[in-house]
């Protein structure tokens, strides 16, 4: 009967740890996914600054990025020569998502990011 109940808790604690890793492995990839859309959104952004190019290329890139990551871009803000977006992953073997917010834009001297 001992034996019966450390198997069934063994069991338990294996369905929880595999739950965790995959919420923390979707997390990754969702903070992944955002960075890369981001940096690929500022990129596609700066031909509007040099008048060469439509300000909305930046957020169709973004989105462009983030589906090519697994993710679905949330919300895609252009502000001046920035860019800051948010997309969400779907965590794997379960219910939920992972959500990450990322930003880029050009080096400014004396601006932190």
């Amino acid at each position: 009967m001992l034996a019966i109940g450390a198997v069934a808790l063994l069991v338990v604690l294996t369905a929880a740890g595999l739950s965790v890793a995959a919420a923390v492995e979707a997390s990754h990839r969702a903070r992944l996914a955002a960075d890369l859309a981001a940096l690929a959104g500022a990129e596609a952004v700066r031909p509007w600054l040099t008048g060469s190019g439509p300000r909305t290329g930046g957020c169709a890139r973004a989105d462009s990025v983030a589906r090519a990551n697994g993710a679905v871009l949330r919300r895609c803000t252009v502000h001046g020569t920035d860019i800051e977006v948010v997309v969400a992953v779907r965590v794997r073997g379960g219910a939920g998502q992972a959500v990450a917010r990322a930003a880029a834009g050009p080096a400014t001297p004396g601006r932190a990011r």
